[in-house]
């Protein structure tokens, strides 16, 4: 485990780059990292990452049940990737609001892994 302690005017995040380099290729093989958050943290890993999703969901105590996952995404393009019924209202909503400490359950589309949304038999 690595933890690296940054100033809250970022002027030293340049500690970071081997951190992030370090963690991602982790990441891809079931690693996890995990986020601070305005009401708290948040346990990430790459949605190609079986392992790792199976990690958080066996972290959180939700393995083989119906709990959804939240996604990060970088911009309103990966909203549009993983989420259906984007109509033009809330792409405006979207838009007036991110970035920012929001979360909006929105459905999801086909190219999310199922384990993220489907239960272990399957079902929604």
């Amino acid at each position: 485990a690595q933890y690296e302690e940054i100033l809250p005017d970022g002027s030293d995040a340049w500690r970071l780059s081997s951190i992030i380099t370090s963690t991602l290729s982790n990441a891809n093989q079931g690693g996890v990292g995990v986020l601070p958050t305005e009401s708290g943290y948040v346990f990430v890993t790459p949605l190609e990452s079986k392992a790792g999703l199976e990690r958080i969901l066996r972290i959180k105590g939700f393995l083989g049940c119906k709990k959804p996952l939240s996604v990060l995404c970088p911009n309103l393009s990966a909203i549009e990737t993983y989420c259906y019924g984007i109509d033009k209202r809330m792409f405006k909503l979207l838009k007036s609001h991110l970035p920012g400490p929001y979360t909006f359950v929105l459905p999801a589309t086909t190219a999310l892994p199922k384990m993220m949304f489907l239960d272990s038999k399957g079902g929604k």
